[in-house]
């Protein structure tokens, strides 16, 4: 199976904020690891990071349908499995933390959307 690609475009205004989601999307590749205490997982998880590669970007649309998002920020990241991606989106506590902090106050939309090249 191919690595997992996860793409999300996210429009945010503020321009702080913008950088912010930078800084936290480029990071997940080395800030978020599987929890070390779920001892039956299948591989053992040892608190290693999972995510192979993770990037992201101020961004500017070149082309859009009127009325869409005013989308500011890309971001990719890369999973070795479906398994792993899931773990991210649903359990990872970096992410959860990062969620909840960009979603308070947040104005803007966001896309997801995954694929294996």
């Amino acid at each position: 199976m191919a690595p997992i690609t996860r793409v999300a475009l996210i429009a945010i205004s503020d321009p702080a904020k913008q950088e912010a989601a930078v800084k936290h999307f480029s990071s997940f590749a080395t800030e978020c690891k599987k929890a070390s205490n779920m001892i039956f997982a299948s591989p053992p998880n040892d608190g290693a990071p999972y995510l192979i590669t993770s990037k992201a970007s101020k961004c500017t649309v070149v082309a859009d349908k009127p009325g869409s998002s005013p989308w500011t920020v890309v971001a990719t990241l890369t999973f070795a499995n479906e398994a792993d991606m899931e773990y991210f989106h649903n359990e990872d506590p970096v992410y959860k933390e990062i969620v909840t902090h960009m979603t308070e106050g947040f104005d803007g939309g966001i896309i997801a959307v995954s694929a294996e090249f």
